[in-house]
């Protein structure tokens, strides 16, 4: 069993992805909810809805809501919508619009 789930840049697809212990890789278009390890969103890709991971890596289109432990933003991201993680790094050519939460409150 593959431990890895890509979407290709020729797919759409859209619907719920339950991808535990798995790291999902977007190449194409997505619409929908997303459950994983982690989750890649490529150069030229698209992602619309919910994404619940540890770990994500936006280089494409993000919509929608992103809660994960860590987050990189590409140069090439543009993400809107609500994003709730503890750990953010953003790159300087990314496009960001939107509310930022820290996940974990401080104390």
């Amino acid at each position: 069993m593959s431990d890895t789930t890509l979407i290709a840049s020729d797919m759409a697809l859209s619907g719920i992805l339950h991808a535990k212990d798995q790291t999902v890789i977007i190449e194409g278009r997505f619409e929908g909810e997303v459950h994983a390890d982690n989750i890649f969103v490529h150069t030229g890709a698209r992602f619309e809805g919910v994404a619940v991971t540890k770990t994500a890596e936006i280089d494409g289109v993000f919509a929608g809501i992103l809660e994960t432990d860590a987050l990189i933003v590409h140069d090439n991201a543009k993400m809107s919508g609500e994003i709730i993680a503890d750990s953010l790094v953003i790159d300087s050519g990314a496009d960001i619009t939107g509310v930022v939460t820290r996940k974990t409150p401080l104390t």
